[in-house]
């Protein structure tokens, strides 16, 4: 039980990281003259990050 309460979360997460993915996608024309580098940096830890839990699963 616990295991699957877990995973079940763990989408959960990942799936709210995946839409603040997408709105950075989305925004990203918009502000990518005034943000610093550090953003597209976190930008791809966050795809790093999906894809090690689609891997785990």
């Amino acid at each position: 039980m616990h295991a699957g309460e877990a995973n079940f979360s763990g989408k959960i997460g990942s799936l709210s990281t995946i839409l603040a993915s997408k709105i950075i996608l989305r925004d990203w024309h918009k502000c990518r003259r005034h943000c610093s580098n550090i953003l597209y940096i976190n930008m791809l830890a966050i795809e790093h990050e999906e894809y090690s839990i689609l891997i785990s699963e």
